[in-house]
């Protein structure tokens, strides 16, 4: 899949002519948990990665692209109009190679954007909704939510998560 927009509720039914996609939206969203709550002694982005066969088995067929970007937007549940907006974009390089180019994290509410993550200097910077900055954590390898603090907002949110 190159490039898709879909829009997600509460319960959702793929439905499709073969080779269509589907396996391909529950597989991202597989990919994506496997990076954030990777099995034990594992980098998540490197696991996940091996687990498809490979950076080149995850680019886009046939292109020259070498850079894999995931962005997901979604609905707080804590209180209306609460959003989040999360990018994810890798680089191959030589040898297959794998670096985390950027990864950021945002929560828009009440017409303002507050940055929970951002990556800088090889290190990302988390901070709390409340604007709390809680430091950095490196970022080799990793995503930052693999590694993130336990007080971290967001850390709170994503514990029950389920794929």
């Amino acid at each position: 899949m190159r490039d898709i927009d879909l829009p997600l509720g509460p319960l959702n039914v793929l439905v499709g002519p073969n080779m269509a996609g589907k396996s391909n939206v529950l597989d991202v969203l597989k990919f994506l948990f496997e990076v954030f709550f990777p099995e034990a002694n594992t980098l998540g982005i490197g696991y996940a990665l091996a687990q498809r066969g490979g950076p080149s088995e995850v680019l886009w067929k046939g292109g020259e692209d070498k850079l894999i970007g995931i962005a997901l937007e979604g609905a707080g549940d804590d209180e209306p109009g609460t959003n989040f907006k999360y990018e994810l974009q890798l680089i191959v390089g030589a040898g297959n190679f794998v670096a985390l180019q950027s990864e950021s994290l945002k929560l828009l509410r009440g017409g303002k954007e507050i940055v929970l993550l951002r990556q800088e200097g090889g290190f990302h910077w988390l901070a709390n909704a409340d604007g709390m900055n809680l430091g950095s954590v490196g970022s080799f390898g990793v995503s930052a939510l693999q590694y993130a603090r336990p007080d971290w907002d967001c850390r709170r949110a994503c514990k029950n998560v389920e794929i």
